[in-house]
C-alpha cells in the first residue's frame, strides 16, 4: 500500500460524546456527538467568516462558535445527523454560553482550532475587506 493509500485509508476524524447539562429531556442531560471538521468544512467557515463585510474584527468572528458547533456535532458517531442546521447559527449563538463552549471546546480541540487561530481569522477578515476597497 502506498503512502497516499494509506493517508487516504486513515481513520482521521476523531470524535467525543458529550453532555450538556444546560439542555436537559426531563432532567438528562442531552448528548451530542461532537466530531473533528473536516478539512473542508473549517475551509468554508473561515472563508465566510472573510468574506462577511462587517464594522468590526469582532463582528467579523461573531458566533464564531455557533458556526463551529453546528459543523462539527451530530447526533450519531457514523456523522449521519447533524443536530443543527446552517439557518441555526443565529438562535443558538443566543443560547448559554456555557452550554455552547461545552460543544465548542472539543471542537475546536479536535478540529485544531487554537485562540489564535480566531485571532488571526479577524484580522485577515479585516486585511481582505482593506485590500478589496483599494482595489475598487
Amino acid at each position: 500500500m502506498s503512502v497516499r493509500d494509506k493517508v487516504q485509508a486513515a481513520s482521521d476524524l476523531p470524535y467525543e460524546r458529550v453532555a450538556v447539562p444546560e439542555w436537559s429531556d426531563n432532567g438528562t442531560p442531552l448528548e451530542f456527538y461532537v466530531h473533528a471538521l473536516m478539512g473542508t468544512e473549517r475551509d468554508r467557515i473561515e472563508q465566510d467568516a472573510v468574506a462577511e463585510r462587517a464594522e468590526s474584527e469582532d463582528d467579523r468572528v461573531r458566533n464564531i462558535r455557533a458556526r463551529f458547533v453546528v459543523a462539527a456535532t451530530y447526533e450519531d458517531e457514523a456523522r449521519t445527523r447533524r443536530v443543527f442546521r446552517e439557518d441555526d447559527v443565529e438562535w443558538l449563538g443566543r443560547k448559554s454560553a456555557k452550554a455552547l463552549d461545552r460543544l465548542y471546546e472539543p471542537t475546536a480541540r479536535l478540529s485544531g482550532i487554537s485562540k489564535e487561530d480566531v485571532k488571526e481569522l479577524a484580522k485577515n477578515s479585516v486585511a481582505a475587506e482593506a485590500a478589496d476597497s483599494t482595489s475598487a
